[in-house]
């Protein structure tokens, strides 16, 4: 367990955005974008972050066992979620300003292009299809 977690420190949220992520998953899946990262997360944590925004202020020991009773979820996996919400720089045990995110911001941390050869034309001149 990180040791942001260890303490009663108050959690707050960095300034970030959430955006539906279309992707052919049965699950829902959204993009989080902020100054420091733009990753993919599943509805569990836009969950956890919702919760979050409701209860922002409150320690994270609070944060993790009212998530844990409400949610019927485990204690450990809710706290590796905040270790790498932590991690992100999506939590914060600090106010921060508000501030705007800008396009220029957003930046994927995945391949930024994905190459597909198909060969259109034979050597001999003979379209393929």
């Amino acid at each position: 367990m990180d040791k942001i977690l260890e303490k009663e420190l108050p959690v707050y949220l960095n300034n970030f955005k959430i955006f539906d992520f279309d992707t052919s998953s049965i699950e829902k899946r959204y993009r989080v974008v902020s100054e420091t990262c733009d990753i993919e997360i599943n509805s569990n944590v836009k969950k956890i972050l919702d919760f979050i925004t409701l209860n922002e202020g409150k320690t994270s020991s609070f944060l993790i066992d009212k998530f844990s009773i409400d949610n019927t979820a485990d204690k450990k996996d809710i706290e590796k979620t905040f270790s790498l919400l932590f991690k992100k720089g999506i939590l914060n045990n600090e106010k921060q300003k508000e501030k705007e995110i800008k396009a220029e911001d957003f930046f994927r941390n995945k391949m930024k292009n994905f190459w597909f050869r198909f060969r259109l034309i034979d050597k001999i001149g003979r379209a393929h299809v």
